[in-house]
């Protein structure tokens, strides 16, 4: 148990010691601190390092920029060395930020890099930053009156959100111990790996050390490469993490996670149809084309791409309507077809469809439409026609299983002829789109020549629909003046939107909350919805309150029927009310943003004064030593830690006392 407390003070002195320094100089215009000890521990490969600089003038600092220099360290930083910190108005503080790679460096020693901050002026200020590399004790007696429970939260993060195919992607294990015992040995596995995929110059199981308790977490990187060739979709990958908790007890912990792969080069999200041109009328027996461009807007070459150009009889192709190309990455190839209709061609408007397909072995395609209006064989009598020329559902994307109006104007184009007896349906495709207490048809008894009708019907959607885009077929019959039957058929598109459905828990308040201490704050949300939802984002915003790291979280695709947890740390800055909102933002596949705030409210208290224990000293301030700050955080934290153990065991041993040596 004597152990174990050592190790615990060591740590807490060195995180609150090691590299807390302000240099200031004659010219500077911002002072710069690091704002906490970094720590690292034995089996870590990264430590983050937080630096805090403060204008100290009266006038804003523009393009600010702060540059971490290698120093003692054997590698460079992870990250940028340089970071842009922005424009920085006075008083005000910001903070920058660098993942540090510390594979390989020697244990129990304190490494230094300095830190320069410049604006458009050139250098403002510096100062050093610094990283402390801990030994893991493993040798923890158990304590006999703790019934250990290890409990741990693991966390999938992709790298980019999604796995990409043709190049080696992180995925990154985040293990957070939520238990009351540390776990020992851990060991953090990742198990077989789908077809096509493998792991890149890594074992599957890595050896993580130890995870202490109150939160504290780690985490496992596995590079896997994924072959351009594979096709894609939702995988599983499922990961095991092991270790002993301090009986020997050993703990399991599992989690299946499924991660959006996106599939090589015969995807066909990398096409588009662009540039369609087309007159919008001709006379019957001329000719015209139709000219488009097929774009590969990919980073992948595609092969054996079919370009496919169908119009509506009676008007057929003049030229070639059939390609197969290849496309490099970007490029974009134009095509041209020849069409005529024959002389007697009955007057109305004719779609024509352009379709782009792959050539695997279940291609897929995208296809888009156009259309030509041919006037009409005008040696005999004129026909008069019905076409749609506008509709109206809103203006955005609808949502499954909410009614919307759609509203339709429908045109006589005659000029001479009226026409009666109007009647139009609507059929949706899959019959995704039903009437709401109407039925799918409605009459219109005239239309002037020339004139217009706007009829609006109410719809919705079955709550199971697909999210897409729903073609909807408009049937239309009507008689001219003298009582003859005609019939017309026209195609509208409505896009459809699954209803997004974020849960969020109650936030989970500190256990303790003390003014200028770093506290913890948890989180957990679910996705109830029934589609994904796109470019997750959480971060937080408060007042009384600074951040010890950045509060934003970048999740990404957030699959239907996951649930995730939000950890932030805070530092109220004085006592009293600490407030503020957890925000989540996140995009529908229409690209529509949504922002969801949860609200939080807590209490700071005053730090508790420091009591000395009877017969306790603080140590004399050791004069001109350049460590005298360290000396003295040291013993002030080991008196803290001193005190509590004796306040606990005063009662069963009043006459014993707690001699710690470091």
């Amino acid at each position: 148990m004597k152990k174990r407390i050592l190790s615990m003070i060591l740590t807490l002195v060195i995180a609150m010691t090691t590299g807390i320094s302000t240099v200031a100089y004659a010219d500077t215009k911002v002072s710069v601190k690091q704002t906490k000890g970094s720590v690292a521990s034995e089996g870590d490969t990264k430590a983050t390092v937080i630096v805090e600089i403060k204008n100290t003038t009266s006038e804003t600092l523009r393009g600010v920029k702060a540059k971490i220099g290698v120093g003692e360290l054997t590698y460079s930083p992870y990250s940028d060395e340089e970071v842009t910190v922005g424009d920085i108005e006075p008083g005000v503080k910001k903070t920058a930020q660098w993942v540090i790679n510390v594979t390989g460096l020697k244990l129990e020693k304190v490494y230094m890099m300095p830190v320069t901050v410049t604006d458009a002026s050139g250098e403002i200020g510096k100062t050093e930053a610094s990283i402390y590399l801990a030994t893991i004790n493993e040798n923890i007696d158990p304590d006999p009156d703790i019934n250990y429970n290890p409990q741990m939260a693991l966390t999938v993060k992709p790298s980019g959100g999604a796995l990409v195919s043709g190049k080696t992607n992180e995925i990154s294990l985040v293990i957070t111990n939520r238990g009351n015992s540390p776990l020992l040995d851990v060991t953090a596995s990742i198990g077989a790996l789908g077809e096509g995929m493998s792991l890149k110059d890594s074992p599957t199981e890595l050896r993580l050390g130890s995870i202490s308790m109150s939160n504290s977490e780690k985490t496992a990187v596995f590079p896997i490469y994924i072959e351009d060739s594979h096709s894609g979709g939702n995988i599983p990958f499922t990961f095991t993490v092991k270790g002993n908790d301090p009986n020997g007890k050993e703990a399991v912990f599992t989690k299946t996670e499924y991660i959006t792969v996106i599939g090589g080069p015969s995807d066909a999200d990398s096409l588009e149809i662009g540039n369609v041109k087309c007159p919008q009328e001709i006379a019957p027996g001329k000719d015209f084309k139709v000219e488009f461009r097929v774009s590969n807007t990919g980073a992948g070459e595609l092969k054996n791409i079919k370009v496919t150009v169908e119009p509506t009889a009676p008007v057929v192709n003049k030229t070639k309507n059939i390609f197969v190309s290849d496309f490099a990455p970007g490029e974009s190839k134009s095509y041209s077809v020849t069409m005529f209709s024959a002389s007697n061609t009955e007057a109305k408007n004719y779609p024509i469809k352009i379709t782009v397909e792959t050539s695997d072995k279940e291609p897929k395609a995208i296809s888009q439409y156009t259309g030509i209006y041919v006037k009409g064989d005008t040696s005999t009598k004129t026909v008069p026609q019905l076409m749609i020329t506008n509709y109206d559902y809103g203006g955005r994307a609808v949502e499954a299983n909410h009614p919307f109006n759609l509203g339709i104007t429908l045109r006589n184009t005659n000029s001479s002829q009226s026409i009666r007896n109007i009647k139009v349906s609507l059929s949706a495709e899959e019959g995704i789109f039903i009437p709401v207490n109407s039925s799918n048809s409605f009459y219109i008894d005239s239309i002037a020549p020339g004139g217009t009708s706007t009829q609006t019907i109410t719809l919705t959607s079955k709550p199971d629909s697909p999210q897409k885009t729903v073609s909807i077929s408009v049937d239309m019959t009507y008689e001219d003046k003298d009582g003859n039957q005609i019939s017309a058929k026209d195609n509208i598109s409505i896009p459809l939107v699954q209803d997004l459905r974020l849960v969020i828990d109650d936030i989970v308040p500190p256990t303790e909350l003390y003014a200028g201490q770093q506290s913890s704050v948890t989180v957990q949300y679910y996705n109830m919805g029934k589609t994904a939802l796109s470019n997750l984002r959480v971060t937080a915003e408060g007042s009384n309150i600074e951040f010890s790291q950045s509060p934003a979280t970048f999740v990404g695709n957030f699959e239907a029927g996951k649930n995730e947890y939000y950890d932030l740390s805070i530092i109220p800055v004085q006592a009293g009310p600490v407030e503020g909102n957890v925000v989540f933002t996140f995009e529908n596949a229409a690209g529509e943003e949504t922002r969801i705030e949860k609200p939080f409210s807590f209490t700071a208290q005053e730090m508790p004064a420091v009591e000395v224990p009877d017969g306790g000293e603080m140590p004399a301030e050791g004069a001109g030593s350049p460590y005298t700050k360290y000396i003295i955080g040291a013993a002030v934290v080991a008196a803290i830690a001193a005190f509590v153990i004796f306040k606990k065991r005063r009662k069963k041993k009043m006459d014993d006392s707690l001699d710690i040596e470091i």
